[in-house]
């Protein structure tokens, strides 16, 4: 940490300055850093036109189902920065700020770019208020899909196994969708327990299991 960030200027020779940027939020993002990779966001605008350090502080606070932290790191992206999953979920944080005529517009001139995702734009036009019904199929390939399936469900039930995304499993806990009552066998307990030790479960939970 101190050899990336206490010293003012990139190396002089063989490394640009942005390639030296990419290196220091690589680090962070590997090592979880969320704070770290948030300061440097505030004082290096440059970061702003990474789309993984922003992608991955949105993927952060929305697995740990703080929305509202989720939300105010997307406008820290730069105008020009190309990138379909922050365009989709800069459209969603418009609804929940209550802004839906600007949502309204971007998804509008997302679909004018080309973006084809009838998901997508099933939730967006439920949440809109646009459709009475939306489908009530859960789509787990991202954490952002996986929260929209979520929160426009009537009934839901999802049962995570070891394919389960990491982010996935952390939104289950934070969200409180971990029902214990509901484990009947070893195997189940075992995915949980995997899940644990691989540090995408919390490890507390495997004792309230324990305990019940």
């Amino acid at each position: 940490f101190k050899i990336l960030f206490t010293n003012s200027y990139s190396p002089h020779k063989n490394l640009s300055p942005d390639e030296f940027l990419d290196i220091k939020i690589d680090w962070l993002i590997k090592n979880r850093r969320v704070d770290d990779l948030e300061n440097l966001l505030m004082t290096n605008t440059q970061v702003g036109e990474k789309s993984k350090a922003i992608k991955f502080l949105v993927e952060e606070y929305l697995s740990s189902a703080d929305v509202k932290s989720a939300c105010e790191k997307i406008k820290f992206v730069n105008k020009d920065v190309q990138d379909n999953f922050l365009e989709k979920f800069n459209i969603y944080c418009l609804i929940y700020e209550d802004r839906e005529n600007e949502a309204q517009l971007m998804l509008d001139l997302l679909n004018e770019k080309g973006s084809k995702d009838i998901f997508f734009e099933n939730k967006i036009n439920f949440l809109l208020g646009l459709n009475n019904t939306t489908n009530q199929k859960i789509v787990d390939n991202n954490i952002f899909n996986f929260y929209l399936s979520q929160i426009t469900s009537k009934d839901f039930t999802y049962k995570p196994d070891e394919k389960t995304d990491k982010y996935i499993w952390r939104y289950l806990t934070a969200a409180n969708l971990i029902q214990i009552e509901n484990f009947e066998d070893e195997e189940t307990i075992k995915t949980y327990e995997r899940a644990a030790s691989s540090d995408t479960f919390e490890k507390k939970e495997i004792f309230n299991i324990y305990k019940n």
